[in-house]
């Protein structure tokens, strides 16, 4: 299927464009679709994953630890929504904050508290890399429920690290029309939790690996979930929608 779109004058992106599907949390997939229309991209959202805070309680026990930590790790946009919502900013000041990507960097920015340093792509990983270039220090790393970090390296450089929970991450049960898994040309995952959601969905519709539709990630624990269950799946180039824009466009600079 292809539809046409009028796209403002000089934009080079073809103006045939097929439907994208989007697997992510309700408000993010308003954010992403938003994004992508500014671009002349067509979507469609699926609600893969419901987030939750962690409880009051946690939230405050989170506060007390952070004067202990001289750096203070945010793995994504929801663990920066989460904490706004209990922690005042006051409390990272004189701290070296560090953000999985540009969004969450943003977002904490949005919130009054200075970012260190953020990758452009690698989350989580790439701000490991970076930390075990510095002297041993210690680490607080708030994560999700399903946070798989690999933190054993900056242990063994010395480094004492702690990572706690700021909410927590429901797969959602998936009805996803077959027509959209003809149709579509491409699929956008964020998270392990939203293809995982998304597997459960279509195990009794496909047989995998899937060929019509190419998925496009952010993130090496993603695009390790994703092997085999596509044929053709794309990493963005940076951790962002803007990475995923770019091969959208059919400008495949991702990792393959």
């Amino acid at each position: 299927m292809q539809r046409t779109y009028p796209l403002p004058e000089g934009d080079g992106l073809d103006r045939h464009v097929n439907d994208i599907l989007i697997f992510r949390s309700k408000d993010d997939i308003a954010r992403t679709s938003e994004i992508l229309s500014e671009h002349g991209l067509s979507s469609v959202g699926f609600e893969a994953i419901e987030t939750r805070c962690s409880d009051s309680n946690t939230m405050h026990t989170i506060e007390e630890m952070i004067p202990n930590y001289d750096y203070i790790s945010f793995s994504s946009r929801e663990c920066v929504r989460c904490v706004r919502e209990h922690i005042p900013s006051a409390a990272f000041t004189k701290k070296r904050v560090l953000a999985s990507g540009p969004s969450t960097a943003n977002m904490l920015i949005a919130a009054g508290i200075d970012v260190a340093y953020a990758p452009d792509r690698g989350g989580i990983r790439s701000i490991i890399d970076w930390l075990s270039r510095m002297e041993p220090s210690t680490l607080l790393i708030i994560g999700s429920d399903a946070s798989d970090n690999d933190i054993s390296e900056l242990v063994l450089k010395g480094f004492t690290v702690t990572e706690v929970v700021s909410h927590i991450t429901i797969e959602r049960d998936l009805v996803i029309p077959e027509r959209y898994l003809r149709e579509a040309r491409y699929a956008l995952f964020f998270s392990p939790s939203e293809v995982r959601a998304f597997r459960r969905s279509i195990r009794d519709i496909l047989t995998e690996p899937i060929d019509g539709i190419s998925a496009v990630c952010i993130g090496a624990s993603t695009y390790v979930e994703l092997t085999g269950l596509f044929r053709n799946v794309y990493m963005a180039g940076s951790n962002s929608i803007d990475g995923m824009v770019e091969i959208l466009k059919g400008d495949i600079t991702g990792q393959e």
